[in-house]
Formats: structure tokens, sequence, C-alpha cells
């Protein structure tokens, strides 16, 4: 890409454009998809309490260290106190995020500590579920002046208007999709109209600066709850997810991003900030009385790993506001994702040995 060998050109990346927009509509539609009420009216209260108190302390340890460091050694890609501060915020809600496929290989290793799985699991849902609601509220709060190349605050009439705008339309598209395929029984014909509708999506979200990430993960929600095809619907979905976070990793690395070794050693110590910061959680979270359950504080190491939607919201973020720090935040992100993937299969493998010994 641009910051690399530059075998990729900037004109192949720009007529990728329409793909781009249509496949961070279709992951936001496949994500909201997930959260039936059916399914989330089951789980018990203090599941949701575990999960604030657990999200709260990692999201301040991430923020407080993030806003630091990069004050301190990173002050060429900040420009201004606001734009250090929302840096730190993104970066905190992004490495907040974690792998629900990685729990779940994981899970294989620690099969009698049942309870403190399925909260690892119920936890690395939900938390993806807050950065994709924050990009929805920053799309309304913030705007991109074209001619200053500057990020700008809109009036409090503006912010409240453009959001409800935005989840007014995923209530609209919600129901569209469902009224669409009410009577389709063919699995192609149910593939176009769905294709279609986030095409619709993703296409009026460029156009109107609206997020397509935000519109069609309530959409697929709304939807989800809506329909009684979801065995039928998750055979469709399913297969594309992997290849479409492939697909955004490239995106950003082509594109956007921009590495040095200072970055990795930062997001090697942001990471173990991160694990400490699950840890003090967990032991928190066994803290709350009644006691419903003793969470094992060592499985915080499960949710080290990023989500895969992390690509996605930084994406969709960067692309309507390219400031100058975007190639920072990306490189940042990227090799976060990648060592984590790397060091969290050794802490598994260390705390595996640690039990047998």
């Amino acid at each position: 890409g641009e910051n690399g060998l530059k075998l990729v050109s900037s004109d192949i990346l720009s007529h990728l454009s329409p793909i781009l927009h249509f496949s961070l509509g279709w992951v936001g539609f496949i994500f909201g998809f997930q959260f039936e009420w059916r399914y989330l009216k089951r789980i018990q209260i203090y599941k949701y309490l575990a999960f604030l108190l657990s999200y709260m302390i990692l999201f301040l340890m991430i923020f407080l260290f993030t806003f630091l460091t990069l004050k301190l050694f990173f002050p060429a890609f900040i420009s201004s106190s606001r734009i250090l501060f929302g840096t730190a915020i993104l970066l905190a809600f992004l490495f907040s995020e974690s792998s629900f496929s990685f729990v779940t290989w994981g899970a294989r290793f620690f099969k009698e500590e049942v309870t403190g799985l399925k909260l690892c699991s119920f936890i690395s849902t939900m938390n993806n579920l807050i950065p994709i609601f924050l990009t929805g509220i920053i799309f309304s709060v913030y705007r991109f002046n074209h001619d200053s190349r500057a990020i700008e605050l809109n009036e409090l009439s503006y912010i409240v208007k453009h959001f409800l705008f935005q989840f007014g339309a995923a209530i609209f598209f919600g129901f569209l999709i469902y009224l669409l395929q009410k009577k389709v029984e063919d699995k192609y014909d149910l593939s176009v109209i769905l294709f279609g509708s986030i095409f619709l999506i993703s296409g009026l979200s460029f156009i109107y600066d609206l997020s397509p990430l935000f519109i069609a993960m309530f959409a697929g929600a709304i939807f989800a709850n809506l329909t009684k095809k979801h065995h039928f619907i998750l055979k469709i979905i399913n297969p594309t997810e992997r290849p479409i976070y492939l697909f955004f990793l490239l995106i950003l690395s082509f594109k956007m991003a921009y590495f040095n070794l200072l970055m990795v050693v930062f997001v090697v110590l942001l990471l173990f900030i991160k694990y400490y910061s699950n840890l003090l959680a967990f032991k928190a979270v066994n803290r709350i009385k009644p006691v419903f359950f003793s969470m094992p504080p060592h499985l915080s190491v499960l949710l080290i790993p990023i989500s895969s939607i992390g690509p996605a919201i930084l994406l969709d973020l960067s692309i309507t506001y390219p400031i100058a720090n975007t190639s920072m935040l990306s490189g940042i992100f990227i090799l976060g994702m990648l060592i984590a993937e790397v060091l969290s299969p050794i802490g598994v493998s260390i705390l595996m040995k640690t039990k047998h010994d």
C-alpha cells in the first residue's frame, strides 16, 4: 500500500470503496443479528452487573495509560488536546473489546470452570456492542470539514436530530427487510434481498454521513427479533464473516497504517494493562454480594485478543474522518490484534503448565 512496497495503488483502493462500504454494513448486520430478546432476557442480572463493572475498570485503565503515553511519546501525531482526548477514548474502546472466538477456543482448556467461561463468553459478546454504539454517536457529534481538513463539533440540536435519524433509519430498514423476505423461501432470493438491503443502507449512509455499521447493526437486531428464519439466514451470513474481516485488515494496512518500534513497545504494554485490568475486575466481581459465583481471575487471559469487529469500527471512522493521526491509530490497532493473537495462546499455555505443576 501507500506506506509499504506500493504494490497496490491509491486508484485501486478508491475503486474498492463501494465494496468496503457494503462490507461495513454487512458486518454490522451480522453482529446485530445475534441480539435476540428471547435469549437476552434469560440472562441473569448479575451477569450484566459483572459485565458493567469489569468494562468500566478495563476502559478507565486503558484510557489513562493511553492518554499519558500518547501525550509523552507521540506528540507528532497529536495536533490538539481535543484530538489527544478523542484518540485515547477511541483506543480505549477498541482495546476493551474481546474475541468471542478465542474464548470458545480457550474454553477446552478450562472445562471444569463452566460458570467463569459462560461469563467470559457473555462479556466478549457485550463489550463489542458499546464501541459500535459509540460509533453512531461520534457520527452525530462530529463532522469533518473538507476545506479545513479538521473535525468540528456539531450543535446540540443537530446532534440529537442526527442520532434519532440514524436510529429511525435502523428501525425502518429492520422492518423493511422483514417485510421483503416474509414470503420468500428460496435461499438465493433471500440472499438477494439481504445483499440489496445492505447495499442500500451502505449507499445512503455514505451519501448522508451516517454510520453503515451502526445502522445495519440495529437493523439486524430488529430483523432478528421479527423473523423466524434464523437457521436459514445464518447459513447465508456466517460463511462471509471471516473473509470480510480479513479484507478490513488488508485495507487498513494498505491504505492507512503506520508502524514503528515504539508502537510495538506501546502495544505490548497496553495488552498487559488489559490483562491486569481484567484480572482486577474479576477479583472485584467476586466481591459482589450476594455471591452468585466465584470468578477465576486467571480466565482474564481469554479476554486479551481483540474482537474482529474492531477493524470495521476503525475503518468506519477513518473513512469519514481522514485526519492526520489516522495512520497512527491504524498501526497501533493492527499491531494490537497481531501481538494479542501471539501472546494469548502463550498465556494459556503458561497457565496450563502452572496448573499441572
